[in-house]
């Protein structure tokens, strides 16, 4: 962020990091991408529930 700040560069931001980052310089322009635009699935917290699963604990709720 500081290059694109400083004119020397672009990158991609996820969604969730565009008012945070855009709030600190007015001067950026945000962009999205056409359809069919390209997307993750952040799958980590089942990976990990899966994996303590097996573990001889007790879950606190």
């Amino acid at each position: 962020m500081q290059l694109v700040r400083g004119g020397l560069g672009v990158t991609l931001l996820p969604r969730t990091a565009l008012r945070v980052e855009t709030g600190r310089n007015e001067d950026l322009a945000t962009g999205d991408f056409a359809d069919p635009a390209p997307a993750r699935r952040i799958a980590l917290a089942t990976t990990l529930r899966d994996a303590v699963r097996p573990l001889p604990v007790r879950v606190a709720r």
